[in-house]
């Protein structure tokens, strides 16, 4: 009874298997809707070395009044726009032309990707009227009466602080003597672009001025935390005195491995997995088939979730990434394998082997994962580019490499000793002299 319970559960896990490798490379329109389902494989995010990128030259211009080192203002441009670009990308190029230009470059994620203006400086101004005449405006209130801008939450309600300097709060209280109606920030040297637009009236707009601090917080401005927080350093972006004006146009670059570079790294990993699948069946033989099917396992829950989280975005540093996950998964396996192995050379029956080695080898197991994973989550704080990468892909693949290795390999060499429950030379396991068991 048991034979044949695990051998219908090995065909059934075989099944889906089989069906989630069909779903991760064959694409097809999904009926009734107008969207294409491209496959788990083809839906994971790519760097540039895989997909190419997106490119822009950007020209620094400075304020009307700046004052200090342009080299400097420059720098500290660069620094501001690898800060915004290091939130949603894990690898980029942000790089110095000239004097005073800059080059962005970033993956090209999907096919709208583009550089947008959360990623660059702005020249910021506070108004209470609609500037119609950029040329006749003379600005009283700018990025320079900026000192922070900063996000902050509240309650579950997500805001943005900014503070500004004595010259601003003088600024403000003369507007404010104008009756306004409504307080305007530009974010453009032109006045065409406007980044928030409130209500405001004398008292409120006094009240901003003698506290030199204005709070934002709107839900429908900030559903979440990733809102308020590119709108507070888009506003601290005007603190540093200059403006990026695009020069020329965006444009695409190929990807730098070539067209068919993702056909190219699915071909190594398949490699990889069946070097790995060819090791198994040397060393365990008919056992190998139950550690195959935990791994196999393991890829597909992989694919699955991959194209989920566009942070892992795999370029050769992601294909570094996976196989290091994948080799910690096959290692994990293989702990619990030779741990039977030792404890059934000491004199232990095959399934009492099994048994007492599978505490065993979670307490190895937890320990590895441990020390992983905690230096994954470390690295994500202090690498970027292509550790951060690697970084990623382990933290997040790390709860599906436990699951596989210390839930579903148990269940699998579980289905296989029922299938073969004494006959130890058909997994290539040494008898030992036997010992007494409880």
């Amino acid at each position: 009874m048991k034979k044949k319970r695990a051998t219908r559960n090995f065909i059934i896990l075989g099944i889906l298997l089989l069906f989630c490798f069909i779903f991760s490379f064959v694409s097809f329109r999904i009926p009734t809707t107008v969207d294409n389902f491209v496959g788990f494989y083809n839906g994971i995010y790519g760097g540039i070395d895989v997909s190419g990128g997106v490119t822009a030259t950007y020209v620094v211009e400075h304020y009307d009044d700046f004052e200090g080192d342009t080299s400097v203002a420059v720098d500290k441009a660069m620094d501001r726009v690898e800060g915004m670009l290091r939130r949603e990308y894990n690898e980029y190029f942000v790089e110095k032309v000239g004097e005073d230009k800059i080059r962005v470059t970033i993956p090209k994620l999907t096919d709208s990707t583009t550089i947008t203006s959360n990623y660059l400086v702005n020249y910021i101004t506070f108004a209470t009227e609609e500037i119609k005449d950029a040329e006749a405006y003379k600005p009283t209130f700018t990025g320079a009466n900026i000192t922070s801008a900063s996000y902050f939450s509240a309650n579950g309600t997500f805001g943005t602080l900014i503070k500004f300097d004595d010259e601003g709060k003088e600024a403000l209280k003369a507007m404010a003597e104008k009756s306004p109606s409504t307080l305007y920030i530009y974010q453009d040297k032109d006045y065409t672009s406007v980044l928030l637009r409130i209500s405001v009236d004398k008292d409120s707009l006094t009240q901003i001025a003698d506290s030199n601090q204005l709070f934002i917080s709107d839900k429908s401005l900030f559903p979440g935390r990733d809102e308020a927080e590119i709108f507070a350093d888009k506003v601290a972006s005007g603190m540093i005195g200059v403006d990026m004006e695009l020069d020329g146009e965006v444009s695409m670059i190929p990807p730098a491995l070539g067209e068919n570079a993702g056909l190219s790294i699915g071909l190594i990993l398949l490699a990889c997995l069946l070097a790995s699948f060819a090791f198994l069946v040397i060393k365990y033989r008919e056992l190998a088939f139950a550690t195959i099917m935990s791994l196999l396992t393991f890829v597909a829950m992989s694919l699955i979730i991959m194209p989920i989280f566009t942070a892992i975005q795999v370029s050769l540093a992601g294909v570094v990434g996976i196989i290091a996950i994948y080799l910690i998964t096959f290692i994990a396996h293989i702990i619990y394998l030779e741990k039977a192995r030792k404890d059934f050379a000491k004199g232990k029956k095959l399934l009492a082997s099994f048994k007492s080695s599978y505490v065993k080898s979670v307490l190895a197991n937890v320990d590895m994962y441990v020390v992983i994973l905690l230096t994954a989550i470390a690295s994500l704080f202090v690498a970027i580019g292509a550790i951060k990468t690697v970084a990623i892909i382990v933290a997040i693949l790390t709860i599906p490499s436990m699951l596989s290795s210390m839930l579903i390999h148990r269940g699998m060499v579980k289905w296989y000793l029922d299938i073969n429950p004494t006959k130890y030379k058909r997994i290539n396991f040494e008898k030992g002299e036997a010992s007494d068991e409880e």
